[in-house]
């Protein structure tokens, strides 16, 4: 043990960080300095995510986590899983205890990850987010998290409206988008490209359609993903979206996708959205 600004802090071998607060993981702990994090709550809430990905193989994949905890652009910006690696920049975004939303003529939220620095293949991605809205209006395309080099599509996850808020998204296909499904546009959604010509697409943990299709390298992508909106390698922003989301994560393939949607959920119903 040792002596930190008059708590003793103690540390096993699961990396439990036990304070006269309360007892979190370390990772967990190192966020909630990072953020500013305070509130006991919501504290709790996020450990339990940690400890319940850890649980089910799925804290290695995650590359950046942004559970847009606190209710304001400092702590919303910050990556749980690597404090001061990959943090958000915001533009045209209202901040607030159920998260962030856009704008809808000027958001842009940057993730700084770029795919070909970040990624060792092509195949072995996942893009994730919560998002509470269940109807939109207008006819336009928007995006919720995604990126492309102008012409194809890498990976993405987009809103077709009107029509009956189908969610597309596709991989390394200028002509064709990917997997459509009709239904609300909230709850969890998670797509996956875990093979080579796969994209696998989930709501609430559940599958809800499959897509195969030819990939290109990973060279092709000089942008960064964008939450909110798209941006291509020109850095033209477009498809912008004003919904609501709780939480976003990038990372490597999921080991437990219904786990991890799970985790989401649970971690939504403890800050009370």
């Amino acid at each position: 043990h040792f002596h930190n600004q008059g708590t003793i802090m103690y540390y096993n071998k699961y990396r439990l960080l036990f304070t006269g607060a309360g007892s979190y993981d370390a990772d967990a702990q190192t966020y909630f300095t990072a953020a500013g994090i305070t509130n006991a709550g919501h504290k709790s809430a996020w450990n339990t995510f940690v400890l319940d990905c850890k649980a089910n193989g799925n804290w290695t994949p995650l590359i950046a986590a942004y559970p847009l905890i606190g209710g304001t652009s400092g702590t919303h910006a910050v990556n749980a899983k690597t404090p001061g690696t990959y943090n958000l920049s915001f533009t045209g975004i209202t901040h607030s205890s159920s998260g962030i939303q856009g704008n809808g003529t000027s958001n842009n939220v940057n993730t700084y990850l770029q795919p070909s620095s970040v990624f060792g293949s092509n195949t072995g991605i996942h893009l994730c987010f919560y998002s509470p809205t269940v109807t939109l209006s207008g006819t336009a395309v928007e995006t919720d998290i995604g990126f492309f080099n102008g012409t194809t599509t890498f990976l993405v996850s987009e809103v077709y409206k009107p029509s009956n808020y189908v969610i597309q998204g596709g991989i390394f296909n200028p002509s064709v988008s990917g997997s459509a499904v009709s239904m609300g546009a909230n709850g969890v959604w998670i797509i996956e490209n875990p093979s080579s010509i796969t994209v696998n697409f989930y709501r609430n943990g559940s599958s809800v359609g499959s897509y195969t299709n030819a990939k290109s390298t990973l060279a092709s992508i000089t942008g960064t993903i964008r939450l909110t909106c798209r941006v291509d390698n020109a850095g033209t922003v477009s498809r912008r979206t004003s919904k609501t989301y709780g939480c976003f994560s990038i990372g490597t393939t999921l080991g437990d996708v219904a786990a991890f949607s799970a985790a989401i959920a649970t971690l939504q119903a403890a800050l009370g959205r």
